[in-house]
């Protein structure tokens, strides 16, 4: 489940790095995204054997289908993801995921009762979703941002004061909800609300972490950086936390 949507670069093959896939995993092992999408696509499970889960990221969602299906295939493009990946397939003692490591489009995939994917929103054009429908024995399950005012990174408060200007909106699920209905697929919607946290051992690494996230590449900024998250940021025994509320839709449709 990618971090990237609005920020220049996108998700692509060399956006993860080592240290941005780390930061992604520790804020994915304090986030219940997984149990309250779960929740959602439980329903869908019945009569599912096989998931195929496509920017499979650290196992957000692999490793919780993995627990209920006969067999899971992880395809994510990225080696440092990758890596993080079979770090936690191997940590949670879990032997029925294979992985792909390579972009959609890029590998011969085989069919799925269930395809999910979270977050990944430059590849969901109408091709795509073809493409996936074909390829789903049953259903497909997209998670996506809803709502274009989220501020996941505090972006609206730290564009203004670091550039002068304001954070563009980013699109969220009602362009695919709107792009499937054209396709004359009728997709269920549920809107669900999880938490993504994000820990950090001080105040350096936090403003290493936005410094990485909008891109910068020099110091410039690094003092209003500090000074702004030094009071945004909650204090605990570790270190620093700072707290963020997602709200992202579950569309999901049967393929046939």
């Amino acid at each position: 489940m990618g971090l990237a949507q609005g920020i220049p670069g996108g998700r692509n093959r060399g956006f993860w790095n080592e240290r941005k896939a780390r930061w992604y995993r520790d804020g994915q092992r304090l986030s219940n995204f997984a149990p309250t999408v779960m929740n959602v696509l439980r329903p869908s499970l019945g009569g599912c054997e096989s998931a195929l889960d496509i920017g499979a990221g650290v196992g957000s969602l692999s490793i919780p289908l993995a627990r209920e299906l006969r067999h899971v295939t992880a395809l994510e493009p990225s080696a440092a993801m990758m890596a993080l990946l079979r770090d936690e397939v191997a940590r949670e003692g879990i032997n029925n995921i294979s992985f792909e490591e390579s972009a959609w489009g890029k590998a011969g995939l085989s069919p799925a009762d269930l395809i999910v994917s979270a977050n990944v929103p430059a590849i969901y054009d109408e091709s795509f979703l073809r493409e996936v429908t074909g390829l789903a024995r049953q259903r497909v399950a997209l998670i996506v941002s809803a709502g274009p005012e989220q501020d996941k990174f505090y972006y609206r408060e730290i564009y203004p004061l670091l550039f002068g200007e304001e954070f563009p909106p980013r699109s969220d699920y009602l362009e695919i909800y709107t792009l499937l209905h054209r396709m004359q697929i009728y997709a269920d919607v549920s809107i669900v609300r999880y938490d993504f946290d994000q820990p950090f051992s001080s105040l350096d690494e936090a403003v290493a972490f936005w410094k990485e996230y909008i891109p910068l590449e020099d110091d410039r900024h690094d003092a209003l950086l500090a000074d702004y998250l030094s009071k945004k940021l909650e204090p605990t025994a570790n270190g620093l936390l700072a707290r963020f509320n997602k709200r992202s839709a579950v569309i999901t449709w049967n393929s046939r």
